[in-house]
């Protein structure tokens, strides 16, 4: 498998944007057409401000040869505006005109916000068009977007880059999971994923200012997830988010991807190297315009054929900020084989498989009465994106990000909540199903009293599975800070989607 096909099923994990397709029958793989996608632009930013260069990672699910839709998350790395992230949805019309040549016409709703952004509550809308050369493995483009954020002050219109590569995503009918599969007669190969939680510190150097120009040169705690893909024996693409949640105020955030290399040196231990590039930033904390490159060089020891943790060490620089650490950090793995069709087939398939469920939800979320550190406590809106891992029938756990998008002065404020969750149907094979849920996790911004940005959030509800892979669902809880005064009830309302993957455990 090429390796931008491998990273991007990694991100398209992370950020649940292969989930809008619905398998046509219960039994058997599904091949659904995707791409991975990245751009690259500069917004004009309003009161001589510097341009904002962002770099925007999709994952995007073709319905039809023509029509397209998905997800994904902007980047900012360049300009002076260190922290600027915003999640983005997507639809849009492709068609050949003359040979290769395809025009492409779309729009993307989301929200967003970062150091010196006048976004308002964060909401935007980017309306684009332009054209796209298309190789044999590989696209590329050139649009003309037009974004603006109706309740802020930038309104700008571009050139946009546009990289796209296509892939087939194989899936099954979320019915399926934990059924088993007899691969006698298919043509299947192996492929070795991973998913970790990552406990991070940052230790920078003695002589690092923040954007107020003065030294802030203290240590960082930081909390998040990793994924990862294999795409040879030893190399591997991974994707890894993090958020600050002690030793500083809240508000950081960093999104980093790249290759990594995995070397054995006893039966249970390897050497592993990584070269992660991305955008950081938040909180005051000085990386310019967001870009950072972080190089890590690590020990991963086995502990089970399913869990591994790695410790590694290593360096984060902001080029063009003046932001430097030492970093360290441990993850814990989980590894898991997915088995997809293929032209040859692989003598390393088992002879037998099992159906992985998974869920994708897509939610709005309130915060009600939120306690912030100025007098305002009027309601914030967020969109909400979770990816479930599907333990048993049962038990689950789960991911979610979140960005308002509503709300007084809230552009720019962000959750990232990891945990886990029990649902149980009301009676024997009902469709409606009672769940719980406990998170925590580290969020940000928007003036909201929440110390360091640990927070916790425990909730129930209610799922009705209207069909075997849509469901409506809601729920109810409580959103809590470690520390600072924040407390706020919080309603999630929206859809959900389930599949399954083939697994070889």
């Amino acid at each position: 498998m090429h390796p931008l096909k491998i990273l991007s099923v990694s991100m398209l994990l992370a950020y649940a944007s292969y989930a809008m397709a619905d398998p046509s029958s219960n039994s058997g793989l599904e091949s659904q057409p995707m791409s991975f996608q990245a751009t690259y632009q500069q917004y004009n930013m309003p009161n001589d401000l510097q341009p904002l260069g962002t770099v925007t990672l999709e994952g995007l699910v073709n319905f039809t040869p023509n029509w397209y839709g998905g997800m994904g998350v902007d980047n900012g790395v360049s300009g002076g505006h260190s922290g600027y992230f915003a999640l983005n949805f997507e639809g849009g019309y492709q068609h050949p005109i003359v040979g290769p040549i395809w025009i492409d016409l779309g729009s993307k709703v989301g929200a967003g916000g970062g150091h010196q952004t006048p976004v308002g509550s964060g909401l935007f809308y980017q309306p684009y068009a332009g054209l796209s050369y298309h190789f044999t493995h590989f696209n590329l483009g050139l649009d003309y977007t037009y974004v603006n954020f109706p309740s802020g002050s930038i309104h700008s219109s571009q050139a946009e880059l546009v990289l796209t590569v296509p892939f087939t995503f194989d899936y099954g009918n979320a019915s399926l999971a934990g059924t088993p599969f007899d691969t006698s007669g298919h043509s299947l190969a192996m492929g070795r994923d991973y998913f970790g939680l990552v406990g991070e510190a940052y230790f920078p150097a003695s002589n690092v200012t923040n954007t107020s120009d003065q030294i802030d040169a203290g240590n960082i705690q930081l909390v998040g997830v990793e994924m990862g893909h294999y795409f040879t024996t030893h190399a591997f693409g991974f994707i890894q988010g993090t958020g600050a949640v002690h030793g500083h105020s809240n508000g950081y955030a960093a999104l980093i991807v790249g290759p990594g290399y995995e070397i054995p040196v006893l039966n249970s231990v390897s050497l592993v190297g990584k070269l992660g590039v991305g955008s950081g930033g938040g909180a005051g904390i000085n990386t310019g315009g967001g870009f950072i490159v972080e190089p890590t060089l690590g020990v991963d020891v086995l502990l089970t054929p399913s869990f591994s943790a790695e410790l590694d060490g290593g360096y984060l620089d902001a080029p063009d900020g003046t932001f430097n650490a030492a970093v360290m950090s441990l993850i814990l793995k989980y590894r898991f084989d997915n088995a997809y069709l293929a032209d040859t087939g692989s003598s390393s398939v088992p002879s037998q498989l099992t159906y992985q469920g998974w869920r994708v939800r897509v939610l709005n979320e309130t915060y009600f009465n939120p306690a912030r550190t100025n007098s305002n406590s009027s309601a914030i809106q967020l969109a909400n994106v979770n990816l479930d891992y599907n333990l048993n029938h049962y038990f689950y756990l789960t991911g979610q990000s979140a960005f308002a998008y509503s709300g007084y002065q809230v552009g720019g404020y962000f959750s990232g909540m990891i945990g886990g969750g029990v649902q149980l149907p009301i009676y024997h094979n009902s469709p409606v199903a009672v769940f719980a849920e406990a998170l925590g996790g580290a969020a940000g911004g928007a003036g909201l009293d929440i110390g360091d940005g640990a927070m916790l959030e425990p909730l129930v509800g209610l799922n009705d599975q209207v069909t075997s892979s849509w469901g409506l669902q809601a729920s109810v809880g409580r959103l809590i800070s470690v520390q600072g005064g924040f407390g706020s009830t919080v309603m999630n309302a929206g859809v959900s989607y389930s599949f399954s993957t083939l697994s070889g455990r």
